[in-house]
């Protein structure tokens, strides 16, 4: 991580509290880093009206545009965009899962480029541990929000936000305040789009929000196409019978919690695979002064919320 604290370039439309936009600027990051592999990329979070995320590259502040050809160049490479093809959704047998991890695995190469079909295998789930159901199904990541229940679909959702998603998309998502007038294709990753049913008058899942006059709830579609490529940084791995997702603690409907830390120093995109996974974050006494000294300035926590086979995420609150 970098010691000195450096200017950057805000991306004023990324709330570090809200768990979508945190995964859209890891995003960013991600993209940037593989659309220049021989410059520097690095994200800090600045404290304005909440925390915002700063890139940094070469240790100077790229202009807008800069920024943007970069991400545009990272979409139209899509590294990694084969696993999204393995299924519509993670309901995979452990067998036919397990053929796709040692393809993916056999096809990588050292390159962060070469190995994202399999950082993305690995994000998805385990075959290595018991099935999740009678039907032999693998246990699959913490990040899961639909199951094919609705015709809403995790990967094939992604797919088509890879289709769809253009440059103002993403310009409007870094930059503007969300205004959410996207029709459907949403990850579920945004608090906003909870429709628990103790705040519904009847069940959620018979009642969609007109938009424009589109069906579908309404979502912003560059954060959630930036979001998904964040997914390599959430690896699962076994934890006794079952499988924890990076960041992630307890494995039930009402025990699942998401931690994320909050740093001001700018941090490369290893580092920030290593802030994630840090233990510290999951203990129930946070060591302040410990997480300080890495940089680290604010901590949050947002509970994931299950309804019958639909889940989304309660808004962050700070730990």
């Amino acid at each position: 991580m970098t010691e000195q604290k450096q200017k950057g370039l805000v991306l004023t439309g990324l709330d570090g509290t809200n768990p979508l936009a945190f995964l859209a600027a890891l995003g960013t990051l991600r993209g940037l880093t593989l659309a220049w592999p021989e410059r520097q990329v690095c994200l800090s979070w600045t404290l304005l009206d909440s925390w915002r995320p700063t890139l940094h590259v070469d240790e100077g502040t790229p202009s807008e545009d800069e920024a943007l050809n970069g991400v545009e160049r990272f979409t139209e490479m899509r590294p990694g965009h084969e696993a999204l093809r393995i299924a519509d959704s993670l309901t995979i047998h452990v067998d036919e899962f397990r053929t796709h991890a040692l393809d993916a695995a056999l096809a990588a190469d050292p390159s962060l480029e070469g190995r994202s079909a399999a950082d993305f295998i690995a994000a998805f789930g385990c075959d290595a541990i018991k099935p999740a159901d009678q039907e032999g199904r693998i246990q699959d990541t913490a990040l899961r929000t639909m199951s094919g229940t609705g015709h809403q679909h995790f990967l094939k959702t992604m797919r088509e936000l890879t289709e769809k998603v253009n440059r103002d998309k993403i310009w409007q998502s870094l930059f503007h305040r969300w205004e959410r007038k996207d029709p459907q294709l949403s990850l579920r990753w945004d608090p906003e789009e909870d429709r628990r049913y103790a705040l519904r008058w009847k069940n959620p899942s018979d009642d969609k929000v007109r938009v424009k006059g589109k069906s579908g709830a309404p979502t912003e579609w560059g954060a959630n196409r930036l979001a998904f490529e964040a997914l390599p940084l959430f690896p699962v791995m076994p934890v006794g019978q079952g499988i924890q997702t990076t960041g992630f603690s307890g494995n039930r409907s009402h025990d699942t919690f998401w931690t994320w830390p909050i740093w001001d120093v700018p941090a490369d995109l290893d580092t920030v695979r290593s802030l994630l996974a840090l233990q510290d974050l999951q203990r129930n006494y946070i060591d302040r002064t410990a997480l300080a000294a890495m940089g680290i300035r604010q901590v949050f926590k947002s509970q994931r919320i299950t309804f019958g086979k639909y889940r989304s995420f309660a808004p962050a609150i700070p730990v």
